[in-house]
C-alpha cells in the first residue's frame, strides 16, 4: 500500500471518528480526531504533487484548519474571529475558479446562457437572499461577514457550474462537488448557529465540510496535474 492510499486512509478513519463523535457528543474524541482531518489532506497533497507544492494552495488548506481548531477548541469565544478566517481560503479558491475560467475562455467559446447554468444560478441568488432576509445577526459585523459569505458562495457557484457545464473534465468534476459541498456545509452551519440548533444540522454540516476537504485536494491535484501536460 502506498503512503498515499495512508494519508487518505488516515483522513476517512478521522473523519468518521470526528463524525461520530459529534454524534455522541463525545469532546475528548473530537479534540483527538478533528486535528488530523486536514493535516492527512497535507501529507496526501505533498505526496501526490512530489514536492512542487503551491503555496497559495497550503495556505488555504491551513487557514481551514486554524479555523477549525478556533471552533473545536470553543466556537463562542472564536465565533467573529473564525468568520474572518474562514472568508480567507474561500477568496483563494475564487482566485483558482477565475484562473481556470480565464484559461478556459482562451480554449474555446463559453456557452454563458446554457438553461442549466441560469437555473443553478438563479437558485444560488434566491437561496441567498432568502437566507440573508431570514437572518437575525446579532450585530452589524456578523451580518456582514455572512454577506460576503453568501457572496462569495455564489461566486464559487457559478463559475464552478459554468465551468463544468463547458468542460466536462475531472478538474471541473472535483471542483464542482467541493464548492457544492461548501455551499452545503456552509447552509447547516448557519441553520445550527443562528436558527434551530439541531444535532441534524450539526452533523450534516461536519459531514460535508470534512468530504469537501478532500475534493477540493483532489481538484487542486488535478489542476496541477493538467497544467503539467503538453498543450
Amino acid at each position: 500500500m502506498t503512503k498515499k492510499n495512508h494519508s487518505v486512509i488516515l483522513f476517512s478513519v478521522a473523519g468518521i471518528l470526528y463524525f461520530l463523535a459529534v454524534l455522541a457528543g463525545n469532546e475528548y474524541l473530537a479534540l483527538l480526531t478533528k486535528p488530523i482531518i486536514i493535516p492527512s489532506m497535507f501529507v496526501y497533497y505533498f505526496l501526490e504533487s512530489r514536492m512542487k507544492i503551491n503555496y497559495l494552495f497550503l495556505f488555504s488548506l491551513l487557514a481551514f484548519f486554524v479555523g477549525d481548531m478556533l471552533y473545536l477548541v470553543n466556537i463562542d469565544d472564536y465565533y467573529i474571529i473564525g468568520l474572518f478566517i474562514f472568508l480567507t481560503p474561500y477568496l483563494v479558491i475564487l482566485f483558482f475558479l477565475f484562473q481556470d475560467f480565464f484559461s478556459l475562455l482562451k480554449r474555446k467559446v463559453v456557452n454563458k446562457f446554457n438553461i442549466t447554468f441560469l437555473i443553478i444560478f438563479f437558485f444560488i441568488i434566491y437561496l441567498l437572499i432568502s437566507i440573508l432576509n431570514v437572518l437575525e445577526a446579532e450585530s452589524k459585523q456578523e451580518f456582514i461577514y455572512f454577506l460576503l459569505f453568501g457572496i462569495e458562495l455564489a461566486l464559487m457557484g457559478i463559475f464552478a457550474t459554468l465551468l463544468y457545464i463547458n468542460e466536462n473534465s475531472r478538474v471541473n468534476f472535483f471542483l464542482i462537488i467541493a464548492v457544492s459541498l461548501f455551499i452545503i456545509s456552509d447552509i447547516f452551519f448557519i441553520l445550527n448557529k443562528n436558527f434551530f440548533p439541531l444535532l441534524v444540522f450539526k452533523l450534516g454540516n461536519v459531514s460535508s465540510q470534512i468530504i469537501s476537504y478532500y475534493f477540493y485536494t483532489r481538484y487542486f491535484i488535478e489542476k496541477q496535474n493538467q497544467l503539467k501536460q503538453p498543450k
